[in-house]
């Protein structure tokens, strides 16, 4: 074999080594030595902005050992008064950086170059940045103890996953699917229907308990049958209130997909797989702002506004909105799915009025 041959080939087995295979299934181990359990997903509706990752319950304490995921090295520490805290950042060897936020402390060796730099900039908010010789682990191995530092309200861990090229956040919970057990479906607790403005109009057309119209909108409590008391015309749309839940807590959480179908024909759907940081201002596009606003309640739109581009949603050629333009019933149906498979199904009828 020739030199510059044998140059190639020792390159190609270096890059082989330090990137994922394609097609290669990425596997993490858990965070902890003990059951997991959840207090948020990825995703959830925050006030101007998605959950990035999952909240690991800590058993009600801190100073738990957290355990590296996969391996690879300490890339970055950083330390906040708010936000996450002590937050811990895992680059591994897979293509995937790990965000580990209110951390109780770190390990020692870590402590003690904190402290320093705090010390000699005179500030409690610092980073620090390693590079990959540093301060390398295995899988398993400890790497800092979990806590209650910066917007915590409690103690546990907040994880991400991102995609170390590009600092994408992606969904972990597909993971850790073997891990945490969830059979129970996600649930909605009420349905809103409401008009283009200036194209569209819904009205109730009978008094229904469970049903109000307010501000030219139709709100509907999930706890009735097929409802049939609305009438429109011109183009309209819905949105809908929901959450998921898991065995074993009490906290609910964000729904991972919602699909939208009128005449058994898909018109909206979202998945809540991934999102990028620039993309969290459009969660008060996505959602009904005001509503929040005056009422708490998050709603999800089936419409898409035209600068709307969150790549979690997906609409038929109208954006989601539906045109009632015969005199007939149009038959709406919501389906509301988790990534383990259960489904929960909402049925309402739009009677076409002129």
């Amino acid at each position: 074999m020739n030199c510059s041959r044998l140059v190639m080939v020792s390159l190609l087995g270096l890059l082989l080594g330090w990137m994922p295979l394609r097609g290669q299934e990425v596997r993490f181990g858990a965070p902890f030595d003990f059951p997991l359990y959840l207090s948020g997903n990825f995703g959830e509706l925050r006030s101007n902005h998605f959950h990035g990752g999952l909240d690991f319950k800590t058993q009600g304490v801190v100073g738990k050992p957290l355990l590296a995921i996969a391996d690879g090295y300490i890339s970055k520490v950083t330390v906040t008064p708010g936000g996450y805290g002590n937050a811990l950042y895992l680059t591994h060897d897979n293509g995937y950086t790990s965000v580990h936020g209110h951390l109780d402390r770190f390990l020692p060796e870590i402590a003690e170059l904190v402290r320093k730099k705090q010390y000699a900039e005179q500030a409690f908010a610092v980073t620090l940045e390693f590079g990959p010789d540093e301060f390398r682990f295995r899988q398993g191995e400890v790497v800092a103890y979990a806590g209650n530092t910066g917007y915590s309200f409690g103690p546990h861990l907040h994880m991400e996953i991102r995609k170390t090229a590009t600092n994408e956040p992606i969904d972990p919970l597909p993971f850790y699917k073997d891990k945490i057990t969830d059979n129970i479906a996600p649930r909605a607790t009420r349905i809103m229907v409401y008009g283009a403005p200036q194209r569209g109009k819904v009205t109730l057309s009978k008094p229904l308990k469970g049903a109000t119209e307010i501000n030219e909108k139709i709100i509907v409590n999930c706890q009735l049958p097929i409802v049939n008391c609305m009438e429109a015309w011109g183009r309209i749309s819905a949105a809908i209130s929901a959450n998921d839940y898991m065995n074993g807590t009490h906290n609910n959480y964000g729904v991972r997909y919602v699909r939208l179908y009128v005449d058994d024909r898909l018109v909206s759907s979202s998945d809540v797989d991934r999102f990028s940081f620039d993309e969290n201002r459009l969660i008060n596009s996505w959602t009904d702002y005001a509503e929040q606003r005056s009422t708490g309640r998050w709603y999800m739109r089936a419409s898409i506004a035209e600068n709307n581009e969150l790549r979690m949603l997906r609409a038929d050629e109208q954006r989601g909105w539906v045109t009632i333009d015969e005199e007939r019933d149009y038959h709406f149906r919501y389906e509301l799915e988790d990534l383990y498979g259960n489904r929960s199904v909402y049925r309402f009828v739009v009677r076409g009025k002129r």
